[in-house]
């Protein structure tokens, strides 16, 4: 991957004296062209951080760095990209707000720096990944009691916490993109003790990565009994139990529970969060839309993380019920 080949150089060059380790665009090339961006210094680093995971110190020169960026978001620039694919302005809006990559009342020469942003959305929107929606989450979720009022909650804090640290977005890509061969698995009798180990080490990493607790209970003839991720994932069978999956702040608030049973299983309902879980670990985050005074990150930057981590967590959950489901019947 090119950041692990940013990252060998760098380091041959820290190790090799006659090798310069950082070849940054000229600067007065560099103010010329932030100039014609409209965009400061700063807003440039925090846009090739979220969405290259680069510095401008890995682009020897602005011709480079015009070369990875493309054409900026201009109202010529936007009107040949709508003509392209013969869509217009208010399409894409409704697009990119349906998929929560802008707000209402925004427009897209207000939000978006350059033209393979916008049209990031419109050819993923024809892509199979398109077929991913909220709502189709959404539907799922209500079936679990987890409410709008819920995932808005867990939504403004996790926004909270990438905007403390941007380098999250791209660790918890990361870590979905581990995660992918556990959707992959046709039969859940394929289920190994290796993968229920990388289950259990996904739902620590997500703790940790961002400030929650995910806590699990048995609910049996309405008394709640906690279980750790251990005792969670070594049980043998369900024997008709409900299954509690709470998940707490950092402070110890309450922001999401769910309700997990066997018979959702009857409905397809597991193969359901497999699926669409799928669909936005496949979905990446193209860009990051313009900031507010200050650089700081955007109320829409990683507006996917709050659907992704639910989803990834039920996901995860539900491959162990499949496999104890299937072990009991």
């Amino acid at each position: 991957m090119k950041k692990l080949a940013v990252s060998f150089i760098l380091s041959a060059a820290i190790l090799t004296p006659s090798i310069t380790a950082h070849a940054a665009p000229n600067k007065a090339e560099l103010n010329t062209y932030l100039k014609s961006i409209s965009m400061t210094q700063s807003e440039l680093e925090d846009y090739l951080s979220y969405n290259y995971d680069e510095t401008l110190d890995d682009f020897k020169s602005v011709k480079e760095l015009k070369e990875t960026l493309g054409d900026p978001l201009t109202p010529q620039t936007l009107k040949k990209l709508l003509a392209k694919y013969d869509m217009t302005e208010q399409e894409v809006t409704k697009l990119a707000i349906e998929n929560g990559e802008m707000e209402k009342g925004d427009t897209l020469l207000g939000t978006f720096y350059f033209v393979s942003d916008v049209e990031s959305i419109i050819t993923l929107d024809q892509s199979d990944m398109g077929a991913f929606s909220p709502d189709g989450l959404s539907d799922i979720f209500s079936k679990i009691g987890v409410t709008e009022t819920e995932l808005n909650n867990l939504t403004e804090y996790l926004t909270k916490v990438t905007e403390q640290d941007p380098s999250i977005q791209s660790k918890l890509e990361a870590l979905m993109e581990q995660s992918q061969n556990l959707t992959e698995v046709s039969d859940t009798k394929d289920l190994t003790p290796e993968m229920l180990a990388q289950i259990a080490h996904t739902v620590k990493e997500l703790q940790s990565l961002l400030k929650i607790d995910v806590k699990v209970y048995t609910d049996v003839n309405g008394t709640k009994t906690h279980l750790s991720l251990k005792d969670f994932l070594s049980l043998d069978s369900l024997d008709n139990q409900k299954f509690i999956v709470e998940i707490y702040s950092a402070d110890g608030e309450l922001l999401l529970d769910a309700i997990l049973s066997d018979d959702l299983f009857k409905d397809g309902f597991y193969n359901d969060i497999a699926k669409e879980t799928t669909k936005i670990v496949a979905k990446p985050t193209t860009f990051v839309p313009k900031t507010e005074k200050g650089g700081k990150l955007p109320k829409t930057a990683g507006h996917y993380l709050d659907w992704s981590i639910v989803g990834l967590l039920l996901m995860l959950g539900s491959v162990v019920l499949r496999k104890k489901m299937f072990t009991t019947r």
